[in-house]
């Protein structure tokens, strides 16, 4: 619960505590409390941070035109507060930065160490003539390299920009162009121009991007990482420029000056860079992250973080870079972290799981569960009781798993944080017995694209938590529900989710297009940022998602919902993952729904169409005839972006022929699932 205190002005102001109540009715209470007193709430997060000049101005905002500033008079530096306000703290001797790789500590990097490396970094920049507000393209896998140049941007007032490593290298050229860049870090070379031949069967991709960049009208560095030279051309770069330029101090900013830049969308028509400000991205980062897992890992000896989720995604920003550092954690990098698998994950963090949160996808959860089930299935033929035997990296051992043995515990993660979208059933049965001691140890985070960190999150406690919940509205989040008339919802009543004030971290706008944030999130509804989600509130306080806004299908004169058959196939148990889209075909609006069978013994065709063809009659039966989708396709996995988004655009000109699997699909994270649709006539 808050408390109260009278200031010299005789303003009654609220003296929130560090850390949430881990009560429900508590909780509650002081969620509206920082609503009711917002400016108190958000004036103490920020005394978190190192200020050289501490705001003495929260927010301003003008709501109705998508406005707003945080600690707008404030100055700080994010690297100072990431890692050198722990030097100054008698702290740098203690990790920062670990690689890891198949159980053993490839690299480590005390905060000592890491700051000598970053400023030797940011010196390399200055050197090439970059000034505070440049931007720093980043076009790498997240290598320590990667890290480091983040936080070198930081240090030197600089703005870094990320792209992801899937898109084309055409395309990152016309991304350079549409942020003007001043510099590009990649790790790309095996990338090769369309119109550059390969020269004695080599390709030199640094030479290519520069000429694409050169076609647009600028000359810029193009430094590459290549770790699989010697000496490396990054080290190089920084070795020979940073020591003819010396050390650099740090760069202090304003609170509104830019920090990052993120594609979202990067291959959906104009760009679209989301900008994000110093102070209040850092001071929201930090504070969720602590409120999240500050009292779990209080008690474990080096606590840190596992990520397995996409580098570009803000989730990852928020809590697989910038929360960890912000609050004296170390960063956990693993060797091999695309496309990993269960046993690689848990061969990779033998003996370092105890003490660290593992932020990963729904995604890779299930995927993990399959890879479960067939392992059980080789090992465990002849058990009529389903088998919960962990793969051979980490064979489980303690009562959880229902081996029970003293001698050989199972390690867990000490939490599970799971984002981009809500958890099935399964897929939190399967977390709750391989990868964490207790189901509340599971938890959610809903965050988007604009949000920064998680705006409604589950926490790690009892009483907050429910399986497959949203989760509540985060502590000083301004969050509504309301209804196609603008109305609030009523309790279980399903409707729109808002926000009706602006949150420090929240994205700032759309780089180089003014009014842009207007249109896509204001002027439908003026004075909510429309997040597109449908949910509904229970009588606990807590938040569920129903469907997105924005995939509504008339069939029949009827609107429905295509998430709503997806909720409905994902019920089944025949169906691990499903996407539905709408179609017309022969003259009318139909749905079409692609899934994942989960029944390994329908892989035969016979067997399969029947089974599609029971699932169809269950649909009619439990939702009605209108919910049959035309044609249910099975397929070996969805079509995802590498931030793990269905990509529903595919899927739609699949449905209407409009595919084949000789086009372009760079931008598709797993292509082979498109590759085997085609192979498939059974659907």
């Amino acid at each position: 619960m808050s408390e109260q205190k009278t200031s010299r002005d005789n303003q009654r102001d609220i003296l929130f505590p560090r850390h949430p109540p881990t009560t429900l009715d508590d909780y509650l209470h002081l969620q509206q409390d920082s609503i009711l007193h917002r400016e108190a709430y958000w004036k103490q997060q920020a005394e978190r941070m190192v200020w050289a000049t501490p705001p003495t101005v929260i927010v301003e905002e003008d709501w109705a035109n998508a406005t707003c500033r945080w600690f707008a008079d404030g100055r700080l530096n994010a690297c100072v507060n990431a890692i050198d306000r722990w030097i100054d703290e008698d702290k740098g001797d203690q990790v920062a930065l670990v690689v890891l790789g198949r159980g053993s500590i490839e690299k480590r990097w005390t905060f000592a160490k890491l700051r000598t490396e970053v400023d030797r970094v940011a010196a390399a920049m200055v050197h090439d003539g970059l000034t505070a507000g440049d931007r720093v393209v980043i076009w790498a896998e997240m290598r320590w390299q990667a890290i480091v140049t983040i936080l070198a941007c930081a240090r030197a007032g600089l703005t870094y920009v990320l792209l992801p490593t899937a898109i084309p290298l055409h395309y990152v050229s016309v991304l350079v162009h549409d942020c003007d860049a001043s510099m590009v870090i990649t790790d790309q070379p095996s990338a090769q121009t369309p119109t550059e031949p390969e020269r004695d069967g080599k390709t030199d991709e640094t030479q290519n991007l520069k000429t694409l960049i050169e076609r647009q009208g600028k000359r810029i560095p193009v430094i590459e990482i290549n770790d699989g030279t010697e000496p490396n051309p990054f080290t190089q770069w920084v070795e020979r420029t940073a020591k003819e330029q010396g050390r650099i101090e740090p760069v202090i900013v304003p609170s509104e000056h830019p920090l990052m830049l993120l594609y979202p969308r990067v291959t959906a028509g104009l760009p679209r860079a989301n900008v994000f400000a110093t102070g209040g991205f850092i001071t929201q980062t930090a504070t969720s992250y602590d409120h999240l897992f500050g009292q779990v890992l209080a008690s474990v000896a080096e606590p840190g973080v596992v990520s397995t989720i996409e580098r570009t995604s803000m989730a990852e920003q928020s809590y697989g870079i910038w929360g960890p550092l912000l609050n004296g954690h170390h960063i956990v990098l693993l060797a091999q972290r695309a496309n990993i698998t269960l046993g690689d994950l848990l061969a990779d963090t033998e003996g370092q799981r105890s003490n660290h949160v593992l932020i990963t996808t729904p995604d890779h959860l299930l995927r993990w569960r399959n890879e479960q089930r067939q392992i059980n299935a080789v090992h465990d033929r002849a058990s009529s009781e389903p088998s919960r035997q962990q793969p051979a990296a980490n064979p489980p051992s303690n009562g959880a798993s229902g081996q029970g043995s003293e001698t050989n515990p199972r390690e867990d993660f000490a939490v599970v944080a799971a984002t981009s979208k809500p958890l099935t059933p399964r897929t939190a049965a399967f977390t709750e017995q391989s990868l964490v001691d207790a189901p509340h140890r599971l938890v959610n985070l809903w965050t988007q694209s604009e949000s920064a960190c998680a705006l409604i999150t589950a926490y790690p406690t009892a009483d907050l938590n429910r399986p497959g919940l949203l989760g509540l509205p985060a502590l000083g989040v301004d969050m509504a529900v309301v209804d196609d008339f603008g109305q609030l919802s009523k309790t279980n009543e399903g409707g729109h989710l808002m926000l009706r004030r602006s949150w420090p971290g929240m994205v700032r706008g759309i780089w180089n297009q003014p009014g842009r944030l207007f249109d896509l999130y204001f002027r439908r509804n003026p004075g909510f940022f429309a997040t597109n989600d449908g949910v509904r509130v229970d009588k606990d306080g807590f938040v569920w998602f129903m469907r997105r806004l924005d995939d509504v299908v008339k069939i029949n004169g009827q609107s429905l919902s295509t998430s709503e058959v997806e909720g409905a196939l994902l019920s089944h148990p025949f169906v691990d993952e499903a996407a539905v889209v709408g179609s017309h075909e022969e003259g009318q609006d139909t749905i079409i729904a692609f899934i994942v069978p989960s029944d390994e013994s329908t892989e035969d065709a016979k067997s399969r169409k029947e089974a599609i063809k029971d699932l169809k009659a269950w649909l009619a039966e439990t939702m009605g005839d209108c919910f049959v989708p035309s044609r249910i396709v099975p397929m070996t996995a969805l079509p995802r972006t590498r931030t793990g988004k269905v990509i529903r655009r595919l899927l739609k000109r699949i449905a209407v022929g409009d595919a084949s699997p000789s086009e372009d699909l760079s931008h598709v994270a797993n292509p082979e699932a498109i590759t085997s649709l085609f192979n498939d006539d059974t659907h």
